[in-house]
């Protein structure tokens, strides 16, 4: 994970915290992890690793593959339809 560099503060109803912690407590992790968990998740926020990664689990699939002129065929037609 890269430095954390930036607060902010944010408050939630007593019933919201006490949540956040039985569940952090419960994972054994700082209800602040949890929210930054929360939060890229939610906003889809990946790290360079986390891109990188996913860019190798797409090369990896053995999907079937045309050449370049029928692939662009197709999606040309499928954007017209």
């Amino acid at each position: 994970m890269a430095a954390l560099e930036t607060r902010t503060t944010v408050l939630f109803e007593p019933s919201q915290y006490r949540e956040l912690k039985r569940i952090a407590e419960a994972e054994g992790r700082p209800v602040a992890e949890l929210i930054r968990d929360a939060v890229a998740q939610r906003y889809r926020l990946a790290t360079r690793e986390e891109r990188v990664q996913a860019v190798e689990r797409l090369a990896a699939l053995s999907a079937p593959v045309g050449d370049w002129k029928q692939m662009e065929a197709e999606i040309l037609r499928g954007a017209l339809e």
